[in-house]
């Protein structure tokens, strides 16, 4: 698994800064993607692929413990969907 301070140590040789200035960056850009989100926007990053959030509505589901059936909460969740462009799997 490849962290911050790599992803950060690479982007800054590349672009010649420091690796906290890219750290501050990155950070920004995550908020600002997280902002959109919960506003209720998708946030398309293109060449690289879009997030969005997608309702779940409540289902059945077994509890694993004990087997009884149970009613799953509704809840939204973050999804990404990759551009083709990546899709190598």
């Amino acid at each position: 698994m490849v962290g911050i301070n790599e992803i950060s140590d690479n982007v800054a040789r590349r672009v010649r800064t420091t690796p906290e200035e890219v750290k501050r960056i990155i950070y920004a850009l995550l908020d600002e993607i997280v902002r959109n989100l919960r506003e209720g926007n998708k946030v398309n990053l293109r060449g690289f692929g879009m997030f969005y959030v997608r309702y779940r509505p409540s289902r059945r589901g077994t509890d694993p413990r004990t087997g009884k059936r149970i009613i799953i909460p509704p809840k939204n969740v973050l999804t990404f969907r990759a551009n083709k462009k990546i899709k190598f799997l």
